[in-house]
């Protein structure tokens, strides 16, 4: 099975085991918890260790977390410890956050200027990515690249929207460099 498979069906089956228990931002926090805790790469390894026992990695992850996760995303690690797909653990949290967002009607962007956005361009671009996707929020992430010269990059839902003068640039020299030299005597 492939792993793709593999994590959204463990991510769809605690997403909808919170929705039915109404701890859906509970869980969401929790995920987030281990989502931060999979980016050290000492536990990252001992996860992925078929050397480590699934008994050792489970009383590992209960010293770890203790009593800062709730009871279902505590018993969420221990099966998927005892069916051995800690390996895929972090597939299993990506998988689980986009179905979150899915869910809640959140819509992921990356703005990329030169310069840092003001509050007012931002809250702009937010409007517009809500009204053309009609999601209900939107979860934008800015960035500064000084090669941007100017305009902005605006990715979202697959699509990308480069207005910058770096773009528009690269496209001049395309259509200089593409030009055939006819000769006239």
């Amino acid at each position: 099975m492939s792993v793709h498979k593999i994590a959204t069906r463990y991510a769809k089956a605690l997403l909808d085991l919170a929705i039915e228990q109404n701890q859906l931002d509970e869980v969401y926090n929790d995920v987030q918890k281990v989502n931060d805790a999979l980016k050290n790469r000492d536990l990252w390894l001992l996860m992925k260790s078929p050397d480590v026992n699934y008994q050792k990695k489970q009383q590992i992850t209960d010293l770890l977390f203790g009593n800062s996760l709730g009871i279902i995303m505590k018993s969420y690690l221990k099966l998927v410890i005892g069916k051995r797909r800690e390996f895929y653990l972090p597939e299993l949290v990506s998988a689980f956050l986009e179905q979150y967002k899915i869910h809640k009607g959140i819509v992921s962007a990356t703005l990329t200027t030169a310069f840092a956005a003001t509050d007012e361009i931002i809250a702009k671009v937010k409007n517009l990515i809500l009204e053309k996707t009609g999601k209900t929020a939107v979860e934008l992430e800015t960035k500064i690249d000084p090669t941007v010269i100017g305009g902005f990059i605006l990715k979202f839902n697959n699509l990308l929207y480069d207005t910058s003068i770096f773009n528009r640039y690269d496209q001049l020299k395309l259509v200089f460099s593409d030009t055939t030299y006819v000769k006239q005597y």
